[in-house]
């Protein structure tokens, strides 16, 4: 059971933050609310962001623009119309036709959508040259950045004062955005004209974006206003007050059931044995504190020491494609007391040259080293 008797109660215009330990049930909550598995009005419409998008021939700007269905499909019917007159298979109603899609057009500013659809791509690290790129030619995490810009691009195609955004990334939005991406976001993010609901565990994407934060945890949902530190301050004296009370309810019924116990068989006493029972028995059931488990990782003493390097690439060559070469003279080593943090843009070849060290890709020229005891 993932919640059992929870409440969840979003209103216009704030931006909730959603947060708990992995495995709870964050992402599965809000595939529910996406799918509309929970009791939705059917006047909300709900974008969510939830895996990258698929590569094939569609241009990148293309594929955003292709998010609002309304445009491309009066753009598609003004092609076949136009196609039918040219060819002298008309039957005399396209030219009516034809000028109320045109009318249409322009009353949803059809002219823009390109420029908007561009500013959003642009925000999110696409240059002029990327955003006519095919969506097969970007890895993962650009095409990542573009499932988060066909979501803000149909947003702002189907602009409602009830609308509700569900904002869901496989991984952190931290995680696949530069750091002008993230500030670009967040500011974007924060101008938001309707209902946000975002995954994070990113406390610095929190406190910049999120004006309420709801804690799953124990099975049930607490709703916090302000950003993640408010969140992180009002939890603990929550929690604190919480311990007190029950603490303070333990001794309260341990007094009670000390005086029950030593006069339960005393004659005279038994009306005020029966008034402290039926007492224990009004009292509220206070719970412990459900503290979270911690994750405590140790690693081994008195192991045999390797000769360095542990792992190593010399002067390594690497492509997906000869005429596009992911590195060139690569030199890399790590030895037991190396601690190495891999930065770099999306596409740069960071995954790429890590499945190199773990053997998982071959390099095409240069070595690679690993210890024999790996």
């Amino acid at each position: 059971v993932l919640l059992a008797g929870a409440d969840l109660n979003l209103a216009f215009g704030r931006r909730y933050g959603l947060v708990g330990r992995n495995g709870l049930g964050k992402t599965t909550l809000l595939k529910m609310i996406a799918s509309r598995s929970l009791r939705i009005p059917s006047h909300i419409s709900i974008l969510h962001v939830e895996q990258e998008v698929a590569g094939d021939e569609t241009p990148a700007l293309q594929s955003v623009l292709e998010c609002d269905t309304t445009r491309e499909s009066l753009l598609r019917e003004e092609r076949d119309l136009t196609a039918k007159v040219n060819a002298g298979r008309g039957e005399g109603t396209e030219g009516a036709r034809l000028s109320e899609i045109y009318a249409k057009l322009e009353e949803i500013e059809a002219d823009k959508a390109p420029a908007r659809a561009s500013v959003i791509l642009a925000g999110l690290g696409f240059n002029a040259k990327m955003q006519q790129q095919t969506t097969k030619e970007f890895s993962g995490g650009w095409r990542m950045r573009l499932a988060l810009a066909r979501a803000l691009f149909a947003r702002l195609v189907h602009l409602h004062p009830s609308d509700l955004t569900a904002l869901s990334f496989p991984l952190e939005p931290t995680n696949m955005l530069d750091v002008r991406a993230i500030l670009w976001l967040e500011t974007y993010l924060q101008t938001w004209q309707s209902t946000i609901l975002v995954v994070s565990h990113d406390r610095n994407f929190l406190n910049a974006v999120a004006t309420d934060i709801i804690h799953l945890h124990s099975q049930r949902l607490d709703m916090y206003r302000g950003d993640f530190e408010n969140f992180m301050k009002i939890k603990e004296e929550r929690l604190k007050n919480q311990q007190r009370e029950y603490e303070a309810q333990q001794q309260y019924r341990e007094h009670i059931q000390v005086f029950i116990d030593r006069f339960r068989y005393n004659a005279n006493r038994a009306s005020q044995v029966q008034s402290k029972l039926k007492l224990l028995e009004k009292l509220p059931e206070l719970k412990p504190v459900d503290k979270e488990s911690e994750v405590i990782m140790k690693f081994p003493d008195g192991f045999e020491k390797f000769s360095p390097p542990i792992l190593q690439l010399d002067e390594v060559d690497f492509y997906y494609d000869a005429n596009h070469y992911i590195f060139r003279s690569l030199s890399v080593s790590a030895d037991l007391e190396s601690r190495i943090c891999v930065v770099g843009e999306n596409g740069a070849g960071k995954s790429t040259m890590l499945k190199i060290l773990m053997g998982e890709l071959a390099p095409v020229s240069g070595i690679r080293h690993a210890h024999r005891y790996l």
